[in-house]
């Protein structure tokens, strides 16, 4: 559970960032992830594919904090084209599992 963990990290430091890593498909998870007080998301570029631009922009208008994972120069050149401005470059694809 999101929120628990949210609390439990807060109780020990006001500094540190608390990060929803889920698999995001749908809008409704950024607000989930704002409500449960995640100051970021991790977003897939390879799950969201075309609708990544508009997830960094709804992420970003509720004020969350966004990491897009990249596992290929072109889903690099997507998030720095949608003006990401955290990314994650992987070799592990969550998605495949390998």
């Amino acid at each position: 559970e999101l929120r628990s963990a949210v609390k439990a990290v807060k109780r020990v430091s006001d500094k540190a960032a608390v990060v929803m890593k889920d698999i995001v498909v749908d809008e409704i998870q950024l607000g989930l992830a704002k409500d449960a007080g995640a100051d970021g998301i991790l977003l897939i570029a390879s799950v969201l594919g075309p609708a990544l631009p508009n997830f960094l922009d709804l992420a970003t208008a509720i004020g969350l904090e966004t990491i897009v994972e990249c596992h290929t120069r072109n889903e690099v050149q997507a998030a720095l084209d949608a003006l990401a401005q955290n990314i994650l470059v992987s070799n592990y694809d969550r998605i495949e599992q390998r």
